[in-house]
């Protein structure tokens, strides 16, 4: 017998809602719901969402838990941290700061005139007038009245589970919150949206991508498909203004790339599709790592002005798997060049770029003095651009080996579900959080880097953001446990205080 539906469906607003939560008519402290532990810029967007109507907001999902056919209890299984969110903002005086995407709300108010008078027109009706109000330093007590309203009355749908019993809510506070956070390089395409469509259309469309170079279905999966495209055309067109940061990047290309740089780049993929094919030519295909992509645009970008055909490069890369991979320029190879961990680096780049389309040349018997490689004269927007000696000796094949140790680490200590795939994720994480700390500090010693990473994985069971954090911690601390496992607790417990500390003074 099919069972009958336990849930209904139900509209209300956000002042409402919130209204309800705040005189504890619902609840969001069921037992297993994790504390409120989501970041500024969380709130701030959200409010912006809310107070905009212009962004739909998804329904909360609620539990009611019944005693003798009556309501005792109803409890916010999904949508816990959207619920603290906008009540600290309504409730407790949360002040939206700079970290919001979007600040400037645009409205309509009544039109006063210098007494402050509403103005009408010759039929006596209202005069409007669209003005801008920019949210950033502003309590929900600073709204303009028409704001306040437009938050207030934001629709809301609520999805009610009723009559469950408590081990029932429980179970639902556990299938709505197993996703998967999304990692940087998903999260960063967010900031991508003039051209997130045409890169999304690249990436299913490359036959590049898919069959001649190092890149997996699972780093498909996890966005780095997306990450390297951009980072094509941010290397080849707007090397001079380079971000580490994929955000930091695809807010950049966001704002100043054209989808004619997007096309060029897809125009270079097709090209170079017919030479390195992984069925054919893995040597070949395996030169096209996500470290090295944007590395081989720039030097085809080199080549395609040389107005050679094509078939001399694809000689070029047979040629150099084969041969030129330890051959000397400047008394370096490119293996050692290749080995340096610093991979996003402008200074290795152009290293790099440098060494490869200089063999490029002395292949096509093109005097290097008669042609000069374009050097960008890049604006060091961010810090950590020095490359240390520190990991002169790192593996070649470092890159794509898991740690078997830190894996096991992760498995004790965070969850035995975790998997090779997920702690590639975290590592591209982790390189990421480091770019705005400084990297000759011993936190990022390789001793440390269990900890650090089991704080990532943290982060992805909690889906919490760690980016204040990380910055602030490693302003404050220079030193670490040399056992692992307590580093972790101590670190865990920090970001926790961290987290707690921003709840309070907002």
């Amino acid at each position: 017998m099919r069972k009958k539906r336990k849930y209904i469906i139900e509209n209300t607003c956000v002042g409402m809602y919130l209204s309800d939560v705040h005189n504890e008519k619902i609840r969001i402290d069921q037992a297993v719901q994790r504390a409120f532990c989501s970041n500024n810029e969380f709130i701030n967007n959200l409010v912006y969402s809310v107070v905009s109507n212009e962004i739909y907001i998804p329904n909360i999902i609620l539990a009611d838990e019944n005693e003798d056919d009556k309501i005792i209890k109803s409890y916010a299984v999904d949508g816990g941290q959207r619920t603290v969110a906008l009540g600290k903002f309504m409730y407790e005086g949360y002040r939206i700061t700079k970290t919001i995407r979007e600040p400037i709300i645009v409205y309509d108010k009544r039109k006063t005139d210098e007494n402050g008078n509403v103005v009408r027109d010759d039929d006596g009706e209202i005069v409007w007038e669209e003005v801008e109000y920019d949210l950033r330093g502003k309590t929900y007590d600073d709204l303009p009245d028409e704001l306040k309203e437009s938050f207030y009355k934001c629709p809301l749908g609520l999805t009610i589970y009723q009559n469950t019993k408590p081990s029932e809510t429980t179970d639902l506070v556990g299938i709505y919150n197993i996703q998967s956070g999304m990692n940087v390089s998903q999260k960063s395409l967010t900031y991508l949206g003039n051209f997130a469509e045409e890169v999304k259309r690249i990436k299913e469309d490359s036959d590049f991508l898919k069959d001649g170079t190092a890149l997996t279905e699972s780093d498909k999966k996890k966005g780095i498909w997306e990450r390297v495209i951009s980072e094509c055309v941010m290397a080849v067109n707007h090397f001079e203004n380079w971000k580490k940061d994929p955000k930091k990047m695809c807010d950049y290309l966001n704002t100043n790339a054209t989808k004619n740089e997007y096309l060029r780049i897809e125009d270079y993929f097709n090209r170079l599709a017919l030479y390195s094919d992984k069925l054919e030519n893995k040597k070949v295909s395996d030169l096209f790592t996500t470290k090295d992509i944007l590395v081989w645009m720039k030097v085809f970008d080199n080549f395609t002005k040389l107005h050679i055909s094509d078939e001399k490069f694809g000689e070029f890369l047979n040629v150099f798997v084969k041969d030129m991979m330890n051959k000397e320029v400047d008394g370096i190879t490119w293996n050692e060049l290749d080995a340096d961990k610093h991979t996003k680096d402008t200074g290795i780049i152009q290293k790099k770029v440098e060494h490869l389309t200089y063999l490029l040349l002395d292949y096509l018997h093109i005097d290097t003095g008669d042609y000069t490689v374009e050097k960008d004269d890049v604006t060091e927007t961010e810090s950590n651009d020095v490359v240390t000696d520190k990991e002169e000796n790192i593996n070649v094949e470092e890159e794509d080996t898991v740690d078997n140790d830190v894996l096991g680490f992760l498995k004790e200590n965070i969850s035995p579900d975790i998997t090779e795939e997920d702690l590639k994720a975290y590592e591209e994480d982790l390189d990421v959080y480091s770019l705005d700390v400084d990297n000759n500090t011993l936190l990022l010693d390789k001793e440390n880097r269990k900890s650090l990473l089991a704080m990532v994985a943290y982060s992805y069971q909690n889906d919490v953001s760690l980016d204040e954090w990380f910055v602030d911690f490693f302003k404050r601390k220079d030193s670490y446990l040399f056992d692992q496992k307590q580093n972790y607790e101590s670190m865990k417990k920090d970001f926790e205080e961290f987290t707690q500390k921003g709840k309070n003074a907002a």
